[in-house]
């Protein structure tokens, strides 16, 4: 949870900063990376939550992770 507060932060900073920024793709690009690493670290977060719940099973991990990420909503149609 504390490298998820830290990409919170990070995101957070990002948007602030592209107030100040010309550069539009750049800071698109920048947002972009961010949030697919925050997404990344919420869907691993929930996968092994499932894991744990499924009492630590082996050789369904892709199962987890992609209960996960329909559970978070993410995926091609996620909002940047």
């Amino acid at each position: 949870m504390k490298q998820l507060r830290k990409l919170e932060h990070q995101r957070d900073l990002s948007t602030r900063a592209a107030a100040y920024l010309h550069d539009v793709d750049w800071v698109r690009e920048l947002r972009i990376n961010l949030f697919r690493r925050y997404w990344h670290h919420q869907i691993s977060d929930r996968a092994y939550e499932l894991w744990e719940q499924a009492g630590h099973p082996t050789g369904r991990d892709l199962e987890f992770w992609l209960e996960a990420e329909r559970e978070i909503g993410t995926g091609t149609n996620a909002v940047i």
